[in-house]
């Protein structure tokens, strides 16, 4: 029975809110009840793969929109017999297809033309077994490097993908995953399937003494931004678009609701792009004398740093030190360096609101004005006035 006009509906949004994606899909859902008339809204906390709410039996509403993972919950809620949009699946499951999903295809192809682009010539993938989500992601990063004439070393979480696996093998999987790491060639550009195995990996290059993103650019998936900038370094990762298909989602539900019996086919998200952070902040360096001084020159930007401290810890003589930069980056060490700590000192003036002096001190200059004059001199503006025009 199509709904009365006048009337709000109830509907109810059963829809993770332990994960980012799927916290973003609430504000897609959000923002198209801003733009529309009110709904009454039905939710709870819960986690991806919990079962469908008791309460739900004796609930009496107009609509569902519900991302679950078993198929026997999503039948119990498809009982219902009113309007529902599942966003739960791929578009090829064959009993339960979602009317939108991302298009993980698009992702893996977005992620190698990210890795592509800074020059890597190693690739690896490290995903979920047995997940037909990674596997498609995994097909898309793997035919596009075909596709430029790179060949993709793979490695699957020992452990298939749920809310929990992380919480009783996390130092097990980490001494796994080092160990994959140790076969592949440096340096190498590595997608991970989402955000939580991207720390992972970072965790397990830490371990072996592998050093991100010089000889291994880590990319997640999913850019969660609080789990992305905890880690150190900072992790780069691929954006989805979800509050689109939680926008589409509510659009959808609404005309169903009021009785569109219009066909609805299987609709693909496509993803929006990659924020880069500091694990793939980088171009891919083949000489090892140059990516290993770019590497401590990155792990010591806050000090007050000078050539001769390069070449000591390098054991090696400033003009070939010279030569080899010229050579590969087209720069001196001295501009490298300095380029190095004026990237430190932006990242601070637009994420922080840190005073100028301490951010000074933190990067490695003695006296503010020395940056106030360096900043300006290289940047345009001064600090102050960057930050006002980044905030």
């Amino acid at each position: 029975m199509p709904l009365q006009h006048r009337r709000i509906p109830r509907v109810a949004l059963i829809i993770e809110s332990k994960r980012e994606y799927g916290r973003r899909i609430l504000d897609g859902i959000a923002r198209y009840l801003q733009e529309n008339e009110p709904w009454e809204i039905f939710i709870e906390p819960r986690s991806l793969h919990d079962p469908a709410p008791q309460w739900l039996t004796d609930w009496q509403g107009d609509g569902i929109i519900a991302r679950i993972m078993d198929d026997h919950a999503l039948n119990q809620v498809k009982q219902k017999g009113i309007p529902l949009v599942n966003l739960k699946g791929i578009v090829s499951d064959a009993v339960n297809p979602p009317d939108f999903s991302v298009n993980r295809f698009s992702i893996g192809q977005m992620a190698a033309a990210h890795l592509m682009e800074r020059q890597f010539r190693n690739f690896a993938f490290a995903g979920f077994r047995d997940t037909r989500w990674s596997e498609l992601i995994f097909e898309g990063f793997s035919q596009t490097l075909k596709e430029h004439g790179f060949e993709c070393d793979t490695f699957h979480n020992t452990l298939q993908f749920t809310d929990s696996y992380r919480e009783v093998a996390m130092e097990r999987e980490i001494d796994v995953t080092a160990e994959w790491l140790r076969t592949l060639p440096a340096p190498v550009g590595i997608v991970a399937a989402d955000d939580y195995l991207g720390i992972q990996l970072l965790s397990a290059c830490h371990k072996i003494g592998r050093k991100v993103p010089d000889q291994a650019a880590v990319l997640g998936l999913g850019d969660d931004a609080t789990l992305c900038r905890l880690t150190s370094p900072t992790l780069s990762s691929l954006r989805y678009n979800e509050e689109l298909l939680g926008f589409k989602a509510a659009e959808l539900l609404d005309r169903r609701m009021h009785g569109d019996t219009t066909p609805h086919f299987p609709e693909k998200i496509e993803p929006l792009g990659i924020t880069v952070r500091h694990s793939t902040d980088v171009t891919a360096i083949q000489d090892p004398l140059v990516r290993d001084a770019l590497g401590w020159i990155r792990e010591n930007v806050t000090r007050d740093i000078r050539l001769d401290d390069l070449v000591r810890h390098l054991e090696i003589s400033k003009s070939t030190l010279e030569r080899r930069f010229r050579k590969v980056l087209k720069r001196s060490v001295y501009d490298t360096i300095l380029d190095w700590r004026m990237r430190h000192v932006m990242e601070l003036l637009s994420g922080t609101d840190m005073p100028i002096k301490k951010i000074a001190h933190v990067s490695g200059f003695r006296h503010l004005e020395h940056l106030n004059n360096l900043f300006k001199q290289r940047i345009g503006v001064s600090p102050s006035q960057f930050r006002s025009q980044t905030k």
